[in-house]
């Protein structure tokens, strides 16, 4: 397939649609043809995660593997859908098994030229990763319903309103601490200093109210010691769906997409936290320059943490029995599609 003909699948594919044709071009260079037979394995379950596919013609199927060697059918794929989109984040495993249905034919970018793209900040990379970032969270939004249906009907009721403890600097021994954090780990150092010479810095105490579900967070809270839990809560039940320790968010939910925030967040023991309002966050997000690219980056890092968060908190749903209603089964295909 010629570099001019990727282009053109790529812009047909709706991951893609209204990109800039230098963007496009940027992202058809590092794409590589692929095909397969029908009955042929794109990729298995538990293989590391290598690339993201766009279909042109035939069409595959996801499929989960479950217990006692029984397969559940996730969702199928046909011309110009993708698949595996999130190994350009983050990489690790395949989460579905993807096989093909007919003969099917395609361009697949794989992660290894996308990271090189990275980090030449070419604008084909940087459009890319904001989208991404919105697929992202697209999916954690649908795992915390689905989570949330789990555990029964919503009520209306009084809530408290979350704490608003002063902030205060960042203290030069925290500074040295926070730049060894993962979340800073691809920063330079004058970069690390920058970002952190804008964070507030608060403290919470045990129990403490952080972020309330429904609301959209003000800030994005990024622990720096202690814990922050992040739970779904219906009636006297609740779920805790993540877990935000030192260099982790508890909450990205209502901060970086429309919407209000699905999670509460309390601070599971004495926290410390370091706070950047969420107009910054924003303006991070969309611009252009070394500093913003790497703070996306390391956000689509921990977004991507919490969404595996979640759907481990799930995964009870994928084992139930294949001999569940048709509805059930339907229910379940719908939480685990890509």
């Amino acid at each position: 397939m010629s570099a001019a003909s990727a282009d053109e699948l790529l812009a047909t594919a709706p991951l893609f649609a209204g990109l800039g044709s230098e963007e496009l071009a940027d992202l058809a260079r590092v794409a590589q043809p692929f095909r397969r037979l029908a009955g042929e394995l794109l990729f298995q379950q538990g293989e590391p995660a290598d690339g993201l596919y766009v279909v042109e013609s035939g069409r595959l199927e996801s499929v989960a593997r479950l217990p006692a060697e029984r397969e559940l059918s996730l969702a199928a794929i046909g011309p110009g859908e993708v698949i595996g989109e999130l190994a350009l984040l983050s990489g690790g495993t395949r989460t579905a098994t993807v096989r093909a249905l007919e003969a099917t034919a395609g361009v697949v970018i794989e992660r290894r030229a996308f990271d090189s793209l990275r980090a030449s900040l070419r604008p084909g990379a940087r459009a890319m990763m904001r989208r991404l970032c919105g697929v992202v969270c697209d999916r954690l939004r649908r795992r915390y319903a689905t989570i949330g249906r789990r555990l029964g009907e919503d009520e209306e009721r009084a809530r408290p309103p979350p704490v608003r403890p002063e902030m205060d600097a960042v203290t030069e021994t925290e500074r040295r601490y926070a730049s060894r954090l993962p979340f800073f780990s691809r920063f330079p150092a004058g970069d690390v200093e920058r970002l952190l010479t804008e964070l507030g810095r608060l403290e919470l105490a045990r129990g403490d109210l952080l972020v309330r579900a429904g609301d959209r967070p003000d800030a994005l809270y990024l622990t720096l010691r202690g814990g922050v839990e992040a739970t779904i809560e219906r009636r006297d039940r609740k779920q805790r769906v993540r877990l935000a320790g030192p260099g982790t968010a508890c909450a990205y939910l209502g901060l970086i997409d429309e919407g209000p925030g699905p999670v509460d967040c309390r601070a599971r023991e004495r926290a410390v936290l370091l706070a950047s309002p969420r107009a910054r966050v924003r303006e991070l997000l969309v611009a252009n320059d070394p500093l913003a690219h790497r703070f996306l980056d390391a956000v689509q890092q921990d977004l991507v943490q919490a969404l595996r968060d979640a759907e481990r908190r799930q995964a009870t749903l994928i084992s139930a029995p294949l001999s569940c209603s048709v509805a059930a089964a339907d229910a379940q295909r719908k939480a685990f599609a890509p």
